[in-house]
């Protein structure tokens, strides 16, 4: 669900490593879930709710605030990965992925799942995080507001297309990706999405399409 082709997840570094050479700028590429881009930098692959929870002025705590702090109760201090990293791979182990598993035994890693659990419904006991798709919504209002701001010179956003397959479970991350472009376009910053095996930048005249094995 919501997820990227494995051929458009290969794409994506050599895409991202061509507009930066291009605009000779950082490009922040943000997407729905979380999964293992290529892209070396951290802070050049947000989620989402990572990009709204930076971009908004009051920092808001939401559902992903509870989670990264339920995951950094459970990363193991003897552990010969660092705490990021198995962040990351914990993230991804939620949504399905085993990648965990080679550096951890199944039962640990049930342990560490359990534990996240029990971590997690301690925290959202004592005070409620926003949900998920009312933190979409937010963002989307605070893009239309004159004063807002967007601090990305440009963005990357691979599923789009993705989302747009299921309108109505997306309708929100939809709503707030639309707005994201429309501010974008409005302030003349570049904006990219990926369709196919084409790349797509939005403009004020409308869309210029690439052909992806040309563009890189």
């Amino acid at each position: 669900m919501n997820t990227l082709p494995v051929q458009s997840i290969r794409m994506i570094e050599p895409i991202h490593s061509a507009l930066e050479n291009h605009h000779n700028v950082p490009v922040v590429m943000i997407s729905r879930r979380r999964f293992e881009s290529g892209i070396q930098n951290s802070n050049r692959h947000l989620t989402y709710h990572q990009f709204i929870h930076r971009m908004l002025p009051n920092q808001e705590r939401y559902a992903g605030d509870y989670m990264n702090e339920a995951i950094s109760s459970v990363y193991p201090r003897e552990a010969t990965i660092s705490a990021a990293h198995f962040a990351n791979l914990f993230r991804s182990h939620l949504n399905g992925n085993t990648e965990i598993l080679r550096h951890f035994d199944s039962h640990t890693v049930a342990e560490f799942v359990q534990k996240y659990k029990t971590a997690l419904r301690q925290k959202t006991e004592v005070s409620a995080p926003i949900d998920f798709e009312d933190f979409f919504v937010m963002g989307a209002q605070y893009l239309s507001r004159s004063t807002s701001r967007v601090s990305s010179r440009v963005l990357f956003i691979p599923d789009y297309e993705i989302l747009l397959e299921r309108p109505e479970l997306n309708r929100n991350a939809i709503q707030f990706i639309e707005s994201l472009i429309k501010w974008c376009v409005a302030h003349n910053r570049p904006v990219y999405t990926l369709h196919g095996n084409t790349v797509q930048c939005h403009r004020h005249a409308g869309r210029v399409v690439y052909d992806v094995n040309n563009f890189v």
